[in-house]
Protein backbone atom coordinates (compact mmCIF):
# COMPACT_ATOMS: atom_id res chain seq x y z
CA UNK A 1 0.00 0.00 0.00
CA UNK A 2 1.35 3.44 -0.62
CA UNK A 3 1.36 6.10 1.65
CA UNK A 4 -1.15 9.05 1.72
CA UNK A 5 0.19 11.58 -1.15
CA UNK A 6 2.44 14.87 0.07
CA UNK A 7 -0.70 16.89 -1.70
CA UNK A 8 -3.06 15.44 0.87
CA UNK A 9 -0.98 15.90 3.31
CA UNK A 10 -0.20 19.24 2.68
CA UNK A 11 -4.10 19.65 2.59
CA UNK A 12 -4.44 18.91 5.87
CA UNK A 13 -1.71 20.75 8.02
CA UNK A 14 -0.20 23.18 5.92
CA UNK A 15 -0.51 25.45 2.60
CA UNK A 16 1.56 23.77 -0.06
CA UNK A 17 3.38 27.17 -0.72
CA UNK A 18 4.54 27.31 2.60
CA UNK A 19 6.07 23.49 2.51
CA UNK A 20 9.19 22.49 2.31
CA UNK A 21 10.05 18.99 2.25
CA UNK A 22 12.99 17.31 3.63
CA UNK A 23 14.20 13.51 2.86
CA UNK A 24 16.79 12.57 6.11
CA UNK A 25 17.86 10.05 3.49
CA UNK A 26 19.90 12.72 1.73
CA UNK A 27 20.15 15.49 5.01
CA UNK A 28 21.45 12.63 7.30
CA UNK A 29 24.92 11.34 6.97
CA UNK A 30 26.12 8.25 9.79
CA UNK A 31 29.69 8.06 10.31
CA UNK A 32 31.18 5.36 12.08
CA UNK A 33 31.46 7.70 15.27
CA UNK A 34 27.98 8.84 15.58
CA UNK A 35 26.45 4.62 15.20
CA UNK A 36 28.59 3.83 18.40
CA UNK A 37 26.64 6.53 20.38
CA UNK A 38 23.84 5.86 18.40
CA UNK A 39 23.82 2.34 19.65
CA UNK A 40 24.96 3.37 22.96
CA UNK A 41 21.72 5.49 23.63
CA UNK A 42 19.61 2.15 22.67
CA UNK A 43 21.73 0.14 24.85
CA UNK A 44 21.13 2.41 28.22
CA UNK A 45 17.71 3.38 27.58
CA UNK A 46 16.59 -0.56 26.70
CA UNK A 47 18.17 -0.82 30.17
CA UNK A 48 16.38 1.58 31.75
CA UNK A 49 13.25 -0.12 30.33
CA UNK A 50 14.26 -3.77 31.27
CA UNK A 51 13.97 -2.71 35.69
CA UNK A 52 10.68 -0.66 35.07
CA UNK A 53 7.18 -1.31 34.49
CA UNK A 54 5.12 -0.87 30.97
CA UNK A 55 3.04 1.77 32.81
CA UNK A 56 6.63 3.66 33.07
CA UNK A 57 7.59 3.98 30.14
CA UNK A 58 6.28 7.43 28.36
CA UNK A 59 7.63 9.10 31.43
CA UNK A 60 11.69 7.72 30.94
CA UNK A 61 11.37 7.81 27.26
CA UNK A 62 10.96 11.20 27.55
CA UNK A 63 13.23 12.12 30.35
CA UNK A 64 15.60 9.86 28.88
CA UNK A 65 15.64 11.93 25.51
CA UNK A 66 15.79 14.92 27.36
CA UNK A 67 19.03 14.74 29.03
CA UNK A 68 20.70 12.23 26.81
CA UNK A 69 22.41 12.91 23.55
CA UNK A 70 21.66 10.42 20.34
CA UNK A 71 23.78 11.86 17.75
CA UNK A 72 21.66 10.92 14.89
CA UNK A 73 18.34 12.42 16.45
CA UNK A 74 20.55 15.69 17.13
CA UNK A 75 21.46 15.59 13.51
CA UNK A 76 17.64 15.55 12.57
CA UNK A 77 16.81 18.18 14.96
CA UNK A 78 19.50 20.27 13.43
CA UNK A 79 18.22 20.03 9.61
CA UNK A 80 15.56 21.39 11.77
CA UNK A 81 16.91 23.84 13.30
CA UNK A 82 18.53 25.25 9.77
CA UNK A 83 15.02 25.38 8.15
CA UNK A 84 13.40 27.14 11.00
CA UNK A 85 12.45 29.84 8.41
CA UNK A 86 10.34 27.75 6.68
CA UNK A 87 6.75 27.91 7.91
CA UNK A 88 6.37 24.24 7.13
CA UNK A 89 9.02 20.95 7.00
CA UNK A 90 7.64 17.97 5.57
CA UNK A 91 10.50 15.18 7.24
CA UNK A 92 10.77 12.24 5.61
CA UNK A 93 12.66 8.63 5.33
CA UNK A 94 12.88 5.71 3.43
CA UNK A 95 11.92 2.51 4.51
CA UNK A 96 15.19 1.07 3.09
CA UNK A 97 16.98 3.80 5.48
CA UNK A 98 15.16 3.38 8.61
CA UNK A 99 16.23 -0.76 8.27
CA UNK A 100 19.46 -0.08 7.53
CA UNK A 101 20.34 1.57 10.78
CA UNK A 102 17.40 0.06 12.48
CA UNK A 103 18.38 -1.44 16.25
CA UNK A 104 16.50 -3.81 18.04
CA UNK A 105 16.79 -4.81 22.09
CA UNK A 106 15.13 -6.64 24.01
CA UNK A 107 13.41 -5.37 27.06
CA UNK A 108 10.89 -8.21 28.71
CA UNK A 109 9.33 -11.41 27.27
CA UNK A 110 8.12 -11.00 23.70
CA UNK A 111 8.96 -7.13 23.97
CA UNK A 112 11.35 -5.09 22.73
CA UNK A 113 12.53 -1.59 22.14
CA UNK A 114 13.40 -0.61 18.43
CA UNK A 115 15.36 2.31 17.14
CA UNK A 116 14.81 4.49 14.03
CA UNK A 117 16.89 7.63 12.81
CA UNK A 118 13.61 9.05 13.16
CA UNK A 119 11.49 7.19 16.25
CA UNK A 120 11.46 4.74 19.26
CA UNK A 121 9.06 1.85 19.17
CA UNK A 122 8.15 -0.52 21.78
CA UNK A 123 6.97 -3.74 20.45
CA UNK A 124 5.12 -5.60 22.50
CA UNK A 125 3.66 -9.30 22.34
CA UNK A 126 1.03 -10.75 25.01
CA UNK A 127 -0.27 -14.06 25.25
CA UNK A 128 -2.87 -16.16 27.02
CA UNK A 129 -4.19 -19.53 26.85
CA UNK A 130 -8.23 -19.40 26.76
CA UNK A 131 -8.31 -22.78 29.12
CA UNK A 132 -10.05 -24.41 26.33
CA UNK A 133 -8.64 -28.28 26.10
CA UNK A 134 -9.98 -30.91 24.29
CA UNK A 135 -8.31 -34.00 22.78
CA UNK A 136 -7.83 -31.95 19.33
CA UNK A 137 -8.39 -28.23 19.25
CA UNK A 138 -6.69 -25.67 21.92
CA UNK A 139 -7.39 -22.23 21.90
CA UNK A 140 -4.95 -18.82 22.46
CA UNK A 141 -5.60 -14.81 22.36
CA UNK A 142 -2.16 -12.89 21.13
CA UNK A 143 -2.24 -9.78 21.59
CA UNK A 144 0.40 -7.22 19.53
CA UNK A 145 0.72 -3.54 19.97
CA UNK A 146 3.10 -0.66 18.90
CA UNK A 147 3.72 2.32 20.25
CA UNK A 148 5.34 5.21 18.32
CA UNK A 149 7.41 7.92 19.93
CA UNK A 150 9.37 10.72 18.11
CA UNK A 151 13.01 12.03 18.21
CA UNK A 152 11.86 14.32 21.36
CA UNK A 153 10.06 11.43 23.43
CA UNK A 154 6.84 12.60 22.84
CA UNK A 155 4.47 9.28 22.53
CA UNK A 156 2.93 9.91 19.23
CA UNK A 157 0.54 6.96 18.84
CA UNK A 158 -0.03 3.37 19.93
CA UNK A 159 -1.60 0.50 17.28
CA UNK A 160 -3.04 -2.63 18.58
CA UNK A 161 -5.04 -5.98 17.13
CA UNK A 162 -5.80 -8.75 18.88
CA UNK A 163 -7.22 -12.06 18.23
CA UNK A 164 -8.30 -15.23 19.58
CA UNK A 165 -7.17 -18.25 17.92
CA UNK A 166 -7.85 -22.41 17.40
CA UNK A 167 -5.72 -24.54 16.59
CA UNK A 168 -5.40 -28.38 16.69
CA UNK A 169 -1.53 -29.48 14.97
CA UNK A 170 -2.63 -30.04 11.45
CA UNK A 171 -4.19 -26.08 11.22
CA UNK A 172 -5.11 -22.93 12.70
CA UNK A 173 -8.19 -20.62 12.50
CA UNK A 174 -10.31 -18.13 14.01
CA UNK A 175 -12.48 -18.03 16.89
CA UNK A 176 -13.45 -14.48 18.35
CA UNK A 177 -12.00 -11.67 19.72
CA UNK A 178 -10.88 -9.74 16.86
CA UNK A 179 -10.33 -6.44 17.82
CA UNK A 180 -7.97 -3.41 16.48
CA UNK A 181 -7.75 -0.04 17.53
CA UNK A 182 -5.10 3.00 17.65
CA UNK A 183 -4.84 5.72 20.74
CA UNK A 184 -3.27 9.31 20.18
CA UNK A 185 -0.40 10.54 21.93
CA UNK A 186 -0.23 14.22 23.14
CA UNK A 187 0.13 16.00 19.79
CA UNK A 188 -2.42 18.53 18.87
CA UNK A 189 -2.13 17.99 14.78
CA UNK A 190 -3.27 14.07 13.60
CA UNK A 191 -4.69 12.38 10.98
CA UNK A 192 -5.43 8.82 10.29
CA UNK A 193 -6.26 7.43 6.78
CA UNK A 194 -6.97 4.36 5.09
CA UNK A 195 -7.57 2.12 8.29
CA UNK A 196 -8.50 -1.06 8.29
CA UNK A 197 -8.58 -4.68 9.52
CA UNK A 198 -8.79 -8.00 7.85
CA UNK A 199 -8.58 -11.86 9.05
CA UNK A 200 -7.00 -14.90 6.89
CA UNK A 201 -8.72 -18.34 6.11
CA UNK A 202 -7.34 -21.10 7.80
CA UNK A 203 -4.44 -22.92 7.47
CA UNK A 204 -1.46 -23.87 8.23
CA UNK A 205 -1.18 -20.77 10.07
CA UNK A 206 -3.97 -17.77 10.70
CA UNK A 207 -3.02 -13.85 11.00
CA UNK A 208 -5.06 -10.99 11.88
CA UNK A 209 -3.97 -7.29 10.51
CA UNK A 210 -4.41 -4.04 10.94
CA UNK A 211 -2.56 -0.89 9.37
CA UNK A 212 -3.16 2.77 8.19
CA UNK A 213 -1.61 5.64 7.32
CA UNK A 214 -0.37 7.89 10.47
CA UNK A 215 -0.12 11.62 9.87
CA UNK A 216 1.10 14.00 12.44
CA UNK A 217 2.15 18.20 13.01
CA UNK A 218 4.65 19.60 15.61
CA UNK A 219 5.71 22.21 16.93
CA UNK A 220 9.63 21.64 16.93
CA UNK A 221 11.59 24.89 19.56
CA UNK A 222 9.92 27.87 17.67
CA UNK A 223 10.57 26.36 14.00
CA UNK A 224 7.50 26.11 12.46
CA UNK A 225 5.46 23.30 11.80
CA UNK A 226 7.37 19.23 11.26
CA UNK A 227 4.97 16.85 9.46
CA UNK A 228 5.72 13.43 9.27
CA UNK A 229 3.81 10.77 8.11
CA UNK A 230 4.48 6.58 8.14
CA UNK A 231 1.85 3.87 7.25
CA UNK A 232 1.88 1.05 9.78
CA UNK A 233 0.68 -2.52 9.39
CA UNK A 234 0.19 -4.63 12.79
CA UNK A 235 0.49 -8.45 12.61
CA UNK A 236 -0.06 -11.26 15.01
CA UNK A 237 0.16 -15.14 13.83
CA UNK A 238 -1.32 -18.34 15.39
CA UNK A 239 0.47 -21.74 13.92
CA UNK A 240 -0.95 -24.65 13.88
CA UNK A 241 0.96 -25.57 17.19
CA UNK A 242 -0.05 -22.73 19.08
CA UNK A 243 2.74 -20.40 18.79
CA UNK A 244 2.10 -16.85 18.88
CA UNK A 245 4.16 -14.26 16.89
CA UNK A 246 3.82 -10.85 15.77
CA UNK A 247 5.36 -8.43 12.94
CA UNK A 248 5.11 -5.10 11.75
CA UNK A 249 5.91 -2.90 8.92
CA UNK A 250 6.09 0.96 9.25
CA UNK A 251 7.86 3.12 6.26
Amino acid sequence: MMALSLSCIVNVFASENNLTTLNLDEEIQIDNSNYEEYEKFGEVLANSLKSAESAEYDGIIKRYCESNTNPVFEDVLEVLTDNKDNNTVYLKSSEKFNDRYELVYDIGDNQQLVITPSSIIVDTLTVSDDGLSRATTKSKTGTSSKTYYSVIGNKIFSLTVECKFYYNGSKAWYKSGFDYYYTKGAITLWQVSNWKCWKEKSGTSYKAYCSGNFHWGVEYDGNGLVIQDIYCKNTVTCSKSGTITKSATYK
